[in-house]
C-alpha cells in the first residue's frame, strides 16, 4: 500500500523543493521586519510541542525584561480574520493553540492570521521580539534565530516525506536552522535517540528539551491540584502525538484505562462529551484526562464528570536563554 504513495511523495518533495531554491534566488521574497525574530517550527506536521516551547520562550524574554509578540496562523480555526487573540476570544475563531498560550502568557500579544506580514501591522510599538509559530516553512518574513523542533521520540518512518510519512521537507532542509530543539528527548528511547542524533549531527546547535509533568488540575477549578498516583484514568486527547501524553501521565504512577484519541486539533461536540463519559463509566475510571490544547475546547462544555487536565513544563537549559539573547 505504501508504494503506492512514493510518487505522491516525489511530486510533493519536488515542489517543495522548487519553492525553497526560489527563496534561495531571491525569486520570492523575504522581508526583514524592524525587530528582532524568532522562528519556532516544525520539519514534521505537527506533535512535536510547539506550543509549549513558544510558551517557555516567551517566559525567557519576559524574564529578561523583553516584550514579544506571537504571529500565528492559527491552525484549525474557523475564521479568516486577522486578529489579537483575548482570554476572552472563542475558541473556534482564534484556534486552540493560540488561546492557549495566551492562558498561559496574559501579558504576551498573540496575533493569529495566515497572513504572517499582515499580521505584524496588528503589533503593538513597544514590542521587541516577534515570534513566528510555526515559521519554518513560512519562508516570506527573515528571521534573526531560525528554531526547528524535532520530537525525540518520533519514529523515523515520520521524517518521510507526506503522504509517505509526516515530514514537510527532506531533512537536508535542516541545514536552513540556526538549532534544532530535541523535543522531549527524556522520553525517548536511548538507541533511537542516538540514531536521531546522527542524523542530524551537521547541524549548528542541537539542544535537548525533556518535557515533564508538572500538575494536574480539575478543568473546572484550576487552582485544584488531581493526585494521579494508582488512579485509573481515561485519557482523551486530539493532538498529533499521543503517545508522549500516554507516557507522562503513567509516569505518575496512574493506570491508564483507555485513550480516546481524536485528530489533531479536533472541535468536540456536547454528544462527543457524553460518549466520554459513558466510556468513563463503563471502564470504572476515576478521572478524565486531557491535555491543555484540548481544554480549550473542552471547558466550553457541559462536563458532569471529574476531568483533569495535565499541564507540561519544557526544562531550557541556561545554554539555550543565553543563545536567544541578542
Amino acid at each position: 500500500m505504501r508504494i503506492l504513495l512514493l510518487p505522491f511523495s516525489i511530486i510533493f518533495g519536488f515542489f517543495v523543493y522548487l519553492r525553497n531554491f526560489f527563496y534561495k534566488i531571491g525569486l520570492l521574497k523575504s522581508h526583514k521586519l524592524p525587530v528582532f525574530v524568532v522562528s519556532i517550527g516544525n520539519l514534521t506536521m505537527g506533535g512535536t510541542g510547539k506550543t509549549p516551547i513558544t510558551e517557555a520562550v516567551i517566559e525567557i524574554y519576559k524574564n529578561l525584561g523583553i516584550k514579544a509578540t506571537v504571529l500565528t496562523r492559527g491552525y484549525g480555526r474557523r475564521s479568516k480574520k486577522i486578529e489579537a487573540v483575548e482570554l476572552t476570544s472563542a475558541v473556534e475563531d482564534v484556534g486552540d493553540e493560540p488561546l492557549w498560550i495566551k492562558t498561559k502568557q496574559p501579558s504576551a500579544e498573540v496575533i493569529v492570521g495566515a497572513n504572517r506580514l499582515e499580521a505584524f501591522k496588528k503589533v503593538g510599538s513597544s514590542v521587541q521580539v516577534v515570534i513566528l509559530d510555526d515559521g519554518f516553512q513560512h519562508q516570506k518574513i527573515k528571521r534573526d534565530k531560525n528554531i526547528v523542533l524535532v520530537d525525540a521520540t518520533a519514529s523515523m518512518k515520520d521524517y518521510m516525506l507526506f503522504p509517505l510519512g509526516l515530514a514537510r521537507e527532506q531533512l537536508s532542509s535542516l541545514s536552513r536552522c540556526d538549532a534544532i530543539f530535541l523535543t522531549k528527548s527524556n522520553l525517548a528511547d536511548i538507541k533511537k535517540l542516538d540514531l536521531l542524533k546522527e542524523k542530524i549531527k551537521n547541524v549548528k546547535k542541537i539542544f535537548e528539551v525533556p518535557f515533564l509533568f508538572d500538575k494536574c488540575v480539575d478543568i473546572k477549578n484550576q487552582q485544584l491540584e488531581l493526585d494521579l498516583k494508582g488512579k485509573s484514568v481515561l485519557l482523551v486527547s486530539g493532538i498529533a502525538n499521543p503517545t508522549s501524553f500516554k507516557k507522562i501521565v503513567e509516569n505518575q504512577g496512574a493506570n491508564t484505562v483507555g485513550h480516546i484519541e481524536y485528530r489533531d486539533h479536533y472541535f468536540y461536540t456536547q454528544k462527543d462529551v457524553e460518549n466520554i463519559e459513558q466510556r468513563a463509566v463503563q471502564k470504572n475510571a476515576e478521572y478524565i484526562l486531557t491535555t491543555e490544547k484540548d481544554a480549550t475546547k473542552l471547558i466550553k462544555l457541559h462536563l458532569t464528570k471529574v476531568v483533569g487536565v495535565v499541564k507540561l513544563k519544557v526544562q531550557i537549559s541556561h545554554e539555550v536563554e543565553n543563545w536567544l539573547k541578542f
